[in-house]
């Protein structure tokens, strides 16, 4: 059964075809029927391309129906290999029901303190915090934090405007909003485990929060990544509009 390229392999009630092939051959599907056709036939009305059969040198290989087309691709089941696995590598892509990821890092050994790269956007928006309101010069030490609703800049703990909210919204504490973004990714200080990476929107005027805050001289990635205790892996979502 065959839905959304997705395959039902603890299904009992199969339906299968045998096929004799002496020559390189493209294989079509209708609906539940499966058929051989030579590489320069006509393929049958209705047809679905699906794999092709290539003979060469004295072997069989199987290769896409139409290497222009990206969108049919074939994935390597990897459940029953008689090496009981796969050994993967970087740049690798594996697919879990409808998700697709690329392995995007692999670190097997604590030697070189390596740290998962996460490869921010280093053209992402940029944020900074000042002492004073950049637009009228009013010094901010009464102005609220939205989350903490202290007021003013704390010690290395600046006030600043991390989306599109206005009033008395509008400033928020760099810790908390770290603390608060800490929580939504489930980012734990614990070396061990995982956790979820993904840019993050302002609950209420939905505007991206940026990438990195500027702070005097410095410049900051605005959530601040665990550190991880070798060997890890570091997979890359690639179904984009995913939760």
């Amino acid at each position: 059964r065959d839905s959304h390229d997705l395959f039902d392999f603890e299904a009992h009630q199969l339906h299968t075809q045998t096929f004799s092939i002496q020559r390189s051959m493209v294989f079509f599907r209708n609906g539940t029927e499966v058929s051989p056709m030579g590489e320069r036939e006509a393929p049958p009305p209705g047809g679905d391309p699906i794999l092709r059969l290539v003979q060469r040198d004295g072997s069989f290989w199987v290769d896409r129906a139409q290497p222009s087309n990206s969108s049919k691709k074939l994935w390597l089941v990897v459940r029953e290999l008689q090496t009981n696995g796969h050994r993967l590598a970087e740049g690798d892509v594996m697919k879990l029901g409808r998700f697709k990821f690329r392995v995007r890092q692999l670190v097997a050994s604590t030697c070189g303190g390596q740290q998962p790269e996460l490869r921010l956007d280093e053209s992402g928006v940029v944020h900074t915090a000042n002492e004073k309101d950049p637009n009228t010069g009013a010094d901010l030490s009464s102005t609220l934090c939205r989350i903490c609703l202290l007021e003013g800049p704390g010690e290395d703990d600046p006030l600043f405007t991390p989306c599109q909210c206005k009033g008395s919204i509008e400033y928020v504490h760099l810790g908390c909003l770290r603390h608060w973004i800490k929580g939504r990714l489930n980012l734990s200080d614990a070396p061990g485990g995982s956790y979820f990476y993904r840019p993050l929107a302002c609950e209420l005027c939905k505007a991206v929060y940026p990438t990195y805050v500027q702070h005097g001289q410095d410049r900051s990635p605005l959530v601040e990544v665990p550190w991880t205790q070798p060997p890890f892996i570091v997979l890359e979502n690639m179904v984009r509009d995913s939760q």
